[in-house]
């Protein structure tokens, strides 16, 4: 076979597409027939012209680039190509995605009361919120061509033990296509119930916590999201990796916080008797009461927060090997030591203490 049959044979397999597309394609081929003399070593590493045009229409495997230009460096046209192709297929995945959501349909369970609810979460999003209904509601979507749950459930006692199912919603859609969906289910807890206790595991997951009061959360938390909002818990324990954590408009009155590459936002909140220990994280704190005895220990890590000078509250902040930035607003001893740095501030009539010890890392008051 020639060249000029080869390409030939090649544009005719490649008629769907447009002609510039077709254009890119043949430059594409030309490069290539340029660099290997021998049309029949071309050829081979090629495939037929069959074969090259459904590898290029598929767009399933890039390492067909590689391997055709395993001696020579991918060159723009080449890029444009697998460019063009990979957004027209994500187009066409995203269009049979949609359609495949269209058949979810809202299911609720009704569940007895219960005190104690048990997590163990993964590729999971899980809302638990305050409802106006009379009785505990479980709600979800469920797929008209899957009818299982996303999630295995038990109630023993007045303990709701809840599990995520492997693989999320699995629904078939065009051709040889599935589509896993995240199940997004809400448990709606009417005003009556009181939470005693929380507690549980998160991968790769979501929580987002909406209720008034919870006694005791004790929570895992790895490569998820928790968001806590409007929620007044009386003693929280919580272990971070890979983690992010929001909480607003909350009191959290006794918390013990260990976290690492994790990120922490806390908001119009008040936080008292507390222990949080961070490594290599991000925390922020804006507009939060500090209450008690309050203790940040950090390492590798980036701190900001906007306080207002509480009265009745020392505050002691150190930053060894890294840098710190205090507002002068707040008056204070500040002593600087070679690497360490320290701020002291001691209340006439003390009730409350806030210590940041920061190593590492960065620690910036405003």
């Amino acid at each position: 076979m020639t060249r000029n049959e080869y390409l030939s044979q090649l544009l005719a397999a490649l008629h769907t597409l447009n002609q510039q597309e077709q254009e890119d394609v043949l430059d594409y081929f030309n490069e290539y027939f340029d660099e290997c003399p021998d049309v029949d070593e071309a050829i081979r590493h090629l495939g037929t012209p069959q074969e090259a045009a459904e590898e290029i229409l598929a767009n399933l495997d890039m390492e067909v680039v590689q391997h055709v230009t395993e001696t020579e460096p991918i060159t723009s046209s080449q890029i444009s190509i697998w460019n063009r192709l990979f957004e027209k297929t994500q187009q066409t995945l995203q269009d049979s995605q949609r359609e495949a959501k269209k058949a979810l349909s809202p299911v609720t369970l009704t569940l007895e009361d219960i005190d104690t609810i048990q997590l163990e979460l993964e590729d999971f999003h899980l809302t638990i919120t305050e409802s106006e209904t009379e009785q505990i509601e479980l709600r979800y979507f469920q797929h008209q061509l899957n009818a299982e749950k996303p999630f295995h459930y038990s109630i023993h006692g007045r303990t709701l033990s809840l599990q995520s199912r492997d693989g999320g919603i699995r629904v078939p859609s065009h051709f040889f296509l599935q589509f896993a969906f995240t199940p997004q289910v809400t448990l709606a807890l009417p005003r009556h119930i009181q939470l005693n206790k929380v507690t549980g595991r998160l991968e790769d997951a979501n929580l987002e916590l909406k209720l008034p009061t919870i006694q005791t959360l004790v929570l895992e938390v790895e490569d998820s999201s928790l968001s806590i909002e409007g929620l007044t818990i009386v003693t929280t324990s919580l272990e971070l990796e890979d983690a992010n954590i929001t909480i607003k408009d909350s009191h959290l009155q006794k918390l013990s916080l260990e976290m690492s590459d994790s990120n922490m936002s806390l908001s119009h909140s008040t936080i008292e008797q507390a222990h949080l220990e961070l490594e290599d994280a991000n925390f922020s704190a804006s507009a939060v009461r500090f209450l008690q005895d309050v203790r940040i220990s950090a390492c590798d890590s980036n701190l900001s927060l906007t306080l207002e000078k509480q009265a009745g509250t020392s505050y002691h902040f150190s930053s060894e090997d890294g840098s710190m930035s205090i507002s002068p607003e707040f008056q204070g001893q500040i002593r600087v030591d070679d690497d360490y740095s320290q701020f002291d501030y001691q209340a006439p009539n003390e009730e409350h203490r806030l210590t940041i010890e920061n190593e590492d890392g960065m620690l910036t008051i405003k």
